[in-house]
């Protein structure tokens, strides 16, 4: 679990209920809205992701987008390598240095329109046995690739069967034989070797959309964006916000800035008559991560926020075509 110093870093960089209709005029737009019930929470989606100590909310968020419309639950992990291998400017060093920030957009412009699925490549829940761990250990994604950073700054000339089943339970498709092999070439980058490990752990077994996907981005900026997550809402497809998440996060001042992005999957009108949204974050299911008053307006993860409140911390929003 991410504690909450290395939280506040991390954002810092990093780039159902049946409820009665409520309309209302909003902003200079002079268009009505109406806050009328939506829930997509359900199989697609799953229980909420927690991205640890990882800076790569953008991926998570993306990774929502797309188990909801393809019906299977989409490879965060998968999606935050890419965003890193392909993007030009990137250093091909080592992973972790870049493990502090992206974007939805991006995200999905490096994918190819198959995506593999968190079933091939998890990001939570490894398999690795209990001899192969530390007192109280646990793993969590980031916690494998610097366990292979580490193994290769060491330049093992074999593999013990623990460091072969830890780095398996991230890449659970690859032979020991090519895992084994991988790791030990020394003409490659710790990076190279996560590449070649999360390519061949996902070949031929991705899922591959009918359509060619892409991302755009809503067309007013600010508060007023809640216009363009209303009628993507209506339509039953989930948004991916780009927000200042301040607060959100315990201890903090309005003046901070804590750039995160998060997926929308729900509207309902509250007892106090606002219109709230549903904001799906990626901090795990622990409500008690939340100050009051989101700590009790948390549903396993998921946040309602009033919309004033959201409107004031918007950067931005996109969604699948």
């Amino acid at each position: 679990m991410l504690d909450m110093q290395k939280l506040i870093i991390l954002l810092t960089l990093s780039i159902f209920f049946v409820q009665p209709a409520l309309s209302f005029d909003f902003g200079t737009s002079g268009k009505k809205r109406t806050c009328t019930s939506v829930d997509l929470r359900g199989p697609k989606l799953g229980a909420v992701r927690n991205q640890g100590s990882l800076g790569w909310c953008f991926a998570y968020t993306t990774a929502d987008l797309l188990s909801h419309r393809l019906g299977q639950k989409i490879s965060a992990t998968e999606l935050g390598i890419n965003f890193y291998q392909q993007m030009p400017e990137m250093p091909k060093s080592d992973l972790l240095s870049l493990a502090s920030g992206g974007s939805d957009m991006g995200a999905m412009s490096y994918a190819k329109n198959d995506y593999c699925s968190e079933k091939e490549l998890p990001a939570s829940d490894f398999n690795i046995p209990k001899e192969c761990l530390g007192s109280n250990q646990v793993f969590d994604t980031y916690g494998i690739i610097k366990f292979i950073e580490k193994l290769h700054d060491k330049k093992p000339v074999n593999l013990s069967s623990c460091e072969t089943k830890i780095i398996s339970a991230l890449f659970i498709n690859v032979e020991k034989s090519f895992l084994e092999s991988t790791m030990l070439d020394k003409h490659l980058s710790s990076f190279e070797k996560i590449i070649q490990l999360k390519e061949k752990n996902c070949s031929g077994k991705k899922t591959r959309s009918e359509k060619k996907l892409a991302m755009r981005s809503g067309m007013r900026s600010g508060a007023e964006s809640l216009i363009d997550i209303d009628e993507q809402l209506n339509k039953a497809n989930p948004i991916s916000l780009n927000y200042n998440a301040y607060f959100l996060i315990k201890n903090s001042s309005p003046k901070d800035i804590a750039n995160h992005y998060s997926s929308i999957v729900g509207r309902r009108l509250s007892s106090h008559n606002t219109c709230q949204y549903l904001i799906r974050n990626s901090w795990g299911t622990n409500c008690n991560l939340y100050p009051e008053p989101y700590n009790r307006q948390c549903e396993e993860g998921n946040i309602w926020v009033d919309e004033d409140i959201l409107g004031k911390a918007i950067i931005g929003v996109q969604f699948l075509r």
